[in-house]
């Protein structure tokens, strides 16, 4: 191989590092990755217009707190009127989020039914 294409090689190589060493100071927000028309209010991530999200955040509300009572999944299904497969996605949902963020979970269970 020649020194010049050794160098080429290094070049780019240099110039990845610094691109990807450069890094970014500020804290990255949901709202860095949603298209302009995905933010329906300032702030809130609920609108009054998405029904089907505010009841998905109430019925992972009602799971998880039944499910710290240590409820099963069958008893937690059927004194809430849900379907116990239903059930097991809101748990299984919150096990990867942090249990204060229950619209990010309702997100995540509408996008796995």
């Amino acid at each position: 191989m020649s020194d010049f294409n050794k160098k080429e090689e290094a070049g780019d190589w240099e110039l990845s590092e610094d691109f990807y060493n450069g890094g970014t100071d500020r804290d990255l927000k949901l709202e860095d990755f949603m298209e302009e028309g995905e933010l329906e209010s300032e702030g809130d991530f609920l609108s009054g217009s998405d029904k089907r999200l505010q009841q998905t955040v109430r019925d992972i509300e009602a799971v998880l707190a039944l499910s710290a009572k240590s409820r099963p999944i069958s008893e937690i299904a059927s004194s809430l009127g849900m379907e116990p497969s239903y059930v097991e996605l809101i748990l299984q949902c919150s096990q990867g989020a942090r249990e204060d963020d229950a619209i990010a979970m309702a997100h995540l269970v509408l996008m796995s039914l």
